[in-house]
């Protein structure tokens, strides 16, 4: 995720890592890394399956962007550009806890719906 003053306001205890098997992910380095974080207390790790668009929180981010620039009436390419980095800077911290909360409840809607992985 980029650097934000937004990401900031999070409390460190609602840290989640999510991982999708991507072989950087899954290296003995981060996943050391990782589970020794967890170990600390600073964040908590998901399980997640591979290649899943629908239970990726930063998608939700994107979403979420796509709705506001949306509703602004982008004119021009580069109107579309300095809305995009307008609603990028006005996403709180909040915002993202509130799109984060709804991990757990779009995870159980996505496996009900597939009968599992």
């Amino acid at each position: 995720m980029a650097t934000t003053a937004s990401c900031s306001d999070m409390p460190s205890h609602h840290v989640f890592s999510n991982r999708d098997n991507d072989p950087k992910h899954t290296s003995r380095l981060c996943q050391s890394y990782l589970t020794n974080k967890e170990s600390d207390g600073v964040l908590h790790q998901m399980a997640w399956p591979p290649q899943s668009p629908d239970l990726n929180p930063v998608e939700m981010v994107w979403n979420e962007m796509e709705r506001r620039v949306k509703a602004k009436g982008p004119t021009s390419a580069q109107h579309l550009w300095e809305l995009l980095q307008d609603c990028w800077e006005t996403i709180s911290g909040d915002d993202l806890m509130k799109l984060m909360e709804r991990t757990p409840r779009v995870s159980k809607a996505v496996v009900k719906a597939k009968r599992g992985y």
